[in-house]
């Protein structure tokens, strides 16, 4: 999972170096920031489901690659202030959206081979039994045990 990523951020660096001679030449801003967008945002957020739940270190030298690839374009401009000229949004938080439309997509899948059908089919809130009590509430209760952090942020525990 930390070499994915980090094999990711290694080679959007290395485009980094692309797109400033691209800058060198002429180009306007908002060309550069499609190139950033084709060649490189691409490569670093390849597979981002799988390693999703980076630690923030990792998140925050991603981001770093971002940050970079606007300076070229923006250089007079704060971070912020680039991203909302550039109709751009944080890596993370388009990881986030990523692996729920992930997780989604998983959830319609009703496949046999689908890994998440069995796993899923009982839903915490869910009335499982039919007797007629007082109380109508359902107790919320984990489909996992929820000991480490790690399963706690898991792709699909996270966006269920």
């Amino acid at each position: 999972m930390e070499y994915s990523c980090r094999h990711g951020i290694e080679k959007g660096k290395f485009s980094l170096i692309r797109i400033a001679s691209v800058k060198k030449a002429g180009l306007q801003a908002s060309d550069i920031v499609q190139i950033y967008i084709s060649f490189i945002r691409s490569r670093i957020e390849y597979a981002s489901p799988v390693w999703s739940s980076i630690p923030k270190s990792l998140s925050d030298i991603l981001e770093s690659v971002q940050k970079r690839a606007l300076r070229i374009a923006y250089p007079d401009l704060l971070y912020d202030k680039a991203l909302e000229i550039s109709n751009l949004q944080y890596l993370s938080t388009r990881r986030d959206i990523s692996c729920k439309k992930f997780v989604e997509s998983l959830r319609r899948d009703v496949s046999p081979y689908n890994p998440l059908t069995q796993i899923m089919e009982i839903r915490p809130g869910v009335k499982t039994h039919d007797y007629d009590l007082r109380n109508d509430r359902t107790a919320e209760q984990p489909l996992w045990s929820e000991t480490t952090e790690r399963l706690k942020n898991f792709v699909t525990r996270k966006y269920y």
